[in-house]
Parts: C-alpha cells; sequence; structure tokens
C-alpha cells in the first residue's frame, strides 16, 4: 500500500491509495490535512496505511448528524416496536433544536457531542436528555456496522445526571375523596381500576372485556394503546414477558 506526504503552506496533506472504484477501476485516493509537523503527518500517514492494510479504514462520508438520524430511523424502523419508532422521532425533534446536528458524523467528535447534550432545551428533564445520547449512542453504532464510521465517539459522552424527586402518593382519605369526586364523571370505572390495579394507563386503555376473568377474580394485560390514528386505535404487544402477566381484583372493583 502506497502512500506519501506534501507540504501544503503552513500544513501538510496526507495522500493515500485506497483501492480502484468498483465501476471505473480507476485508482482512489484519500487526502487527509494534518494540522502539525512533518513528523505528525507522516505517522498519520503510518496509520491510514495500517488501517486500509487492515481492512479497518473507513472513507468519510458527507452527512451531517441531523440527517444521519432521519435516514437511520428510516432505515431501521422496521425492527422497532411502533412506540419506540415515536419516542425516537420525538428526542430527534429536540437533538435538531441544537447545532451539533449540522457536523458532519465522520468528523464529530465526543467533545461535541457532550456540548449537543448540554445545549438541549432546560425545561427537558434529565432522563430526556440522557435518551437522546443513548438514542444516538444507537444510531451511531448502526453507523458503525454499516462501515460508515470506523469508531462511535458517542459511547465517550457523559449522561446527564439524573434528579431525584420525591414521589408524593395519596394517602387513604385523598383516594377516597378522588373517587368520590370521580363518580360524576364517566371515567370512574378508569379511574377505579387505575387505583385498584397500579396498570399503565397505556395498559388501562388497550383492556378489552376479554382480558377480563370474573370468576377467578383477575384481568390479563395483552396489549399497550400506542396511538389513535383517524378514531382508531393501534395496539402493541407488551415489551416484555414480565409485563405480559395477570393482576388480580377484588370483587369490588368487578363491579364497575
Amino acid at each position: 500500500m502506497r502512500g506519501h506526504i506534501r507540504k501544503r503552506g503552513n500544513k501538510w496533506v496526507v495522500v493515500i491509495d485506497i483501492g480502484r472504484d468498483p465501476v471505473t477501476n480507476k485508482r482512489k485516493q484519500k487526502w487527509v490535512t494534518v494540522n502539525g509537523t512533518k513528523k505528525e503527518a507522516e505517522k498519520r500517514l503510518a496509520e491510514l496505511i495500517a488501517e486500509v492494510e487492515n481492512g479497518r479504514y473507513v472513507e468519510p462520508i458527507n452527512m451531517s448528524l441531523g440527517n444521519y438520524l432521519n435516514h437511520w430511523l428510516e432505515a431501521v424502523k422496521g425492527s422497532l416496536r411502533e412506540n419506540t419508532v415515536l419516542y425516537y422521532k420525538t428526542l430527534i425533534k429536540y437533538v435538531l433544536k441544537t447545532h451539533v446536528v449540522e457536523i458532519e458524523i465522520s468528523k464529530i467528535t465526543a467533545m461535541d457531542l457532550q456540548l449537543g447534550i448540554n445545549a438541549l432545551p432546560d425545561n427537558l428533564s434529565a432522563s430526556t436528555k440522557r435518551g437522546c445520547l443513548i438514542m444516538i449512542q444507537t444510531a451511531l453504532n448502526q453507523a458503525v456496522k454499516w462501515g460508515l464510521l470506523q469508531q462511535n465517539v458517542a459511547l465517550n459522552v457523559t449522561k446527564p445526571a439524573l434528579q431525584e424527586h420525591e414521589i408524593v402518593v395519596w394517602n387513604e382519605d385523598e383516594t377516597l375523596r378522588f373517587l368520590q369526586t370521580a363518580k360524576k364523571t364517566r371515567y370512574y370505572a378508569l379511574y377505579h381500576t387505575a387505583l385498584a390495579t397500579g396498570l399503565r394507563i397505556s395498559e388501562l386503555l388497550a383492556l378489552k372485556w376479554s382480558d377480563l376473568d370474573f370468576q377467578k377474580g383477575f384481568l390479563s394485560v395483552r396489549r399497550n394503546l400506542v396511538k389513535i390514528i383517524q378514531g382508531e386505535p393501534v395496539f402493541n404487544e407488551p415489551k416484555t414477558k414480565k409485563s405480559r402477566r395477570r393482576v388480580p381484583i377484588d370483587q369490588v372493583t368487578f363491579k364497575f
């Protein structure tokens, strides 16, 4: 594998052969600018030649992080749950509001991403900011697998610290007062079931009559409500086997 360096102004340019174009059969060269000494340029030349010879060289692509995230999600959404796709779309919207999305993924650094995560809107929770970073890490991991990147620099970014929040729960008197008021609404049965079972709202709204076993006194969680499209509900199966479960119900709740 041949390569050389040449002086250009106050900089050095590293030039290496990276094989032939599969279509034109013409020799392809990669030019890399080194802002340093001749010795540093020679070191970079040796590194690039080693990468090419070992099959580890990845030719940089001109795609910004913002464009890549959208292309990545479009490519992998068929293997994701629908609510996960919706979650990623929301996170991408947050990331697109930062300057880091304009940087090409082949040039982006861990510091760029750290500053981008820090620049997310202040009104976002720490868990949402962590979700943005984890999504970027997942997306760039895929870029490595696709041969678009040599390494995933996002793995070196520090996650935002989670904030501890005191959980405030109702006592028995407060719960009874709420249910007494809720009797005036059409959602009383829903509220009562929620308090009696602790089910998530997506699980509650996905319940069907066939999920209830009145004789044995339990309900079965078999699906989640993801969204409503033109008045029609869209359901997903529970994400894990543990989420697909039977929940005991008292007879008072069954009456509603």
